[in-house]
């Protein structure tokens, strides 16, 4: 006795890739990472980082974890500056970071011991 899927199995095969090709496609948007450490490379905890969109103005702030680490999930494409601030250091901006489709930017701070009023501004592009 042999048996056969025929047009059924074909129907339900054909509809199972069909539906599983999109899922991986969906999400579009990209991500900032970084860590924000002192001129010792020890962790800033409970720093504040700011991410700006250059194009809209919008800001979001995080604050850096025990590690120093923080994180901006689901990040429109577009053009961002960082800026990071914690009390008894010197401010850290970071402009013209790129965030492209499913892009993943890691940008690390070291801040510099000094008041918050001096700001440290790097003019380089970030790592992707």
């Amino acid at each position: 006795m042999r048996k056969t899927f025929g047009a059924r199995g074909a129907i339900f095969g054909l509809l199972a890739v069909a539906c599983a090709l999109p899922l991986g496609a969906q999400e579009y948007r990209g991500r900032v990472q970084g860590f924000v450490t002192d001129p010792s490379k020890a962790a800033v905890i409970g720093a504040d980082v700011t991410l700006t969109n250059q194009g809209t103005g919008i800001a979001v702030t995080r604050q850096t974890t025990e590690n120093g680490m923080y994180l901006f999930d689901l990040v429109q494409p577009g053009t961002y500056s960082i800026a990071v601030q914690a009390a008894g250091f010197t401010a850290f901006e970071q402009k013209g970071i790129i965030v492209q489709t499913r892009g993943d930017v890691t940008v690390n701070a070291s801040l510099q011991v000094g008041a918050m009023t001096e700001t440290i501004e790097v003019v380089a592009n970030a790592t992707t």
